[in-house]
């Protein structure tokens, strides 16, 4: 029995969210302060460009740093696929002003 391509695409793929409130996590931003490394999470109120965690236990530890909670999701792969370009594209856009809010 052969799975063709579409079907392959079509395959129903597991991965976790996490939420804080109505907010969505996007991403790690790490950062040099001086002498030390400061990491600080971005979280965006638009799902779509939330960031997709395929491990729980990540989206759990994430969740549990933050005060969120991780959410399962399941989409097919090429849906998840779309999902993290549009991840990759908006945590590569420059802040209109080169000033973040």
């Amino acid at each position: 029995m052969s799975t063709s391509k579409t079907d392959l695409l079509n395959h129903p793929v597991n991965f976790y969210r996490v939420r804080l409130g109505s907010m969505f996590y996007a991403g790690k931003l790490v950062r040099r302060d001086f002498d030390k490394e400061v990491v600080s999470f971005e979280f965006v109120d638009d799902e779509e460009v939330a960031d997709i965690l395929m491990i729980e236990s990540e989206a759990n530890e994430i969740a549990e740093i933050c005060g969120g909670v991780a959410v399962k999701r399941v989409k097919p792969m090429k849906e998840l696929s779309r999902l993290h370009l549009r991840n990759i594209k908006y945590r590569n856009e420059e802040v209109a002003g080169g000033v973040e809010l």
